[in-house]
């Protein structure tokens, strides 16, 4: 049992040791008061630095106006009159749009502004006209926003407020070169990496929508003899009733992912691609388009598993109106509606079936230059598809077929970069099939009526030589007599 002193001592120490936690506390409240104080020091330096820099940009930007209005008047360029604005600085101004809950909101936006030089309709303007930033004109460009506008993309509610001028802009810029990367497009068009992505998947989404009719097959009457009109109508010989050429292109994709897949994808060039199967007609409109087939499928094999061979070649009567037919290399199985050239060992000694292989080739080229009028118009096919995606490939490849259709449409044509293609040469055939024997008599039938319209042809123009000789002999005997 303690002793009384022993507790007073207890009390006593007790009593010293609330006394240092109380001065300790003091000195720890002291301290913490400091560090706040500090803090909050340093804090408003900062908000005043950042004042001073924002006074300071306010008024290189109020500089900045008054010299850009001056230049305006000065050149009289109303630039808030354009219909469509480029690359230039990011300006800031309000729109009112519907929030996802449906209430009206106000807020703000990038609006695309350009500076110098502007936008026009000019084609031979390499530099700032539609043609060159869009591959198309004015109107065109007009003609595809409308188009769009209606479709459910592009009703301007939260999160997608861009307008849809800007949206198809960026669209047609990025297919518009070779490749333009997230931070180029960030510095050129004013685009973040997901608007990049979202403005192009929205835009070719809507293009197929919107105008996908714009790829059909002229199973019309009126339609199919207007083609063969014209691809008969041509300079040189042709052969009559035809309404359409095809052919296969491989397009030069990444190498797929994982190996055992990408192996598929790698032709003959040693490439990895992706085939194009399409039908143009004589204005190089395309009418049938199959995209999706890889590289390593040779072109017979891509034609078998397409509509055209599952459905318009065995209903001929609903799709080749007034015994029609269309036309294919030596790659293509040869049927009555789809003739293709003699071979090459029915040609040694033959100079009729060489005239009529040299006629096939010079009316398939058709296909050809539509394959390189597509790929000068849209740069982003025309070297590597900077695309991962399957999917987003193939709707690339198959939205720049129907924009190719809509500007031929609008008489958008005579592009200045079309490349020039020349014949590959004989194409390689797949197989030996067995021969088609209504594929043969109708060819041997148009080879016939070719070989009949020369022969017309050169009497006609040997008559009219002998005519002329005969009235020159009589006019140097007359000038004799004299």
């Amino acid at each position: 049992m303690m002793t009384p002193q022993q507790i007073a001592f207890i009390v006593s120490q007790l009593q010293l040791l609330i006394v240092r936690i109380n001065e300790e506390s003091e000195s720890l409240e002291e301290d913490r008061m400091d560090i706040l104080n500090s803090t909050r020091q340093r804090l408003e330096e900062n908000m005043t630095t950042l004042y001073s820099s924002r006074e300071l940009y306010q008024a290189e930007r109020l500089q900045y106006d008054f010299i850009a209005s001056n230049y305006r008047n000065q050149y009289g360029v109303s630039i808030d009159n354009l219909p469509i604005f480029m690359m230039g600085e990011h300006v800031e101004r309000t729109r009112t749009v519907i929030s996802a809950d449906g209430r009206r909101e106000s807020r703000r936006y990038h609006f695309w502004r350009l500076e110098h030089p502007f936008l026009n309709d000019n084609d031979e303007d390499q530099v700032s006209s539609y043609r060159a930033n869009y591959r198309m004109g004015k109107r065109a460009f007009e003609h595809l926003v409308n188009e769009l506008s209606v479709h459910e993309e592009f009703n301007l509610v939260a999160p997608n407020t861009i307008p849809i001028y800007i949206q198809v802009g960026t669209a047609l810029f990025r297919l518009a070169n070779c490749h333009i990367g997230y931070r180029q497009a960030y510095m050129l068009l004013g685009v973040s990496s997901g608007s990049y992505n979202n403005f192009t998947t929205r835009i070719l989404k809507a293009i197929k929508d919107q105008l996908g009719h714009l790829l059909t097959w002229p199973s019309e009457p009126v339609r199919a003899n207007a083609i063969a009109v014209r691809f008969g109508s041509n300079t040189g010989d042709r052969l009559n009733g035809v309404i359409g050429a095809v052919d296969g292109k491989n397009f030069i994709i990444h190498q797929p992912s994982p190996p055992t897949v990408s192996a598929m994808f790698r032709d003959r060039k040693n490439n990895y691609s992706v085939k194009l199967t399409a039908v143009c007609d004589s204005v190089l409109r395309f009418t049938y388009i199959k995209v999706g087939d890889s590289g390593r499928t040779h072109d017979a094999a891509a034609f078998r598993s397409s509509d055209i061979a599952s459905e318009i070649l065995r209903h001929p009567d609903n799709h080749f109106p007034d015994n029609t037919f269309m036309i294919g290399d030596s790659a293509y199985p040869l049927g009555p509606n789809l003739i293709t050239p003699f071979p090459e060992s029915q040609c040694v000694l033959d100079s009729r079936k060489r005239t009529f292989n040299r006629v096939h080739s010079s009316t398939r080229m058709a296909i050809e230059r539509a394959f390189g009028v597509l790929v000068a118009r849209w740069r982003f096919t025309s070297k590597y598809i900077y695309m991962l995606d399957q999917l987003k490939i193939n709707e690339v490849i198959t939205g720049c077929c129907i924009l190719h259709n809509m500007c031929i449409d609008l008489g958008d044509t005579g592009f200045t970069d079309t490349v020039h293609v020349q014949d590959r040469g004989a194409a390689v055939p797949e197989d030996e099939e067995a021969p088609d024997v209504g594929g043969i008599s109708r060819r041997v039938t148009i080879f016939e009526e070719l070989m009949r319209r020369r022969s017309r042809r050169g009497t006609a123009r040997g008559g009219r030589r002998a005519t002329t000789t005969r009235r020159r002999r009589r006019t140097r005997l007359r000038n004799r007599n004299r």
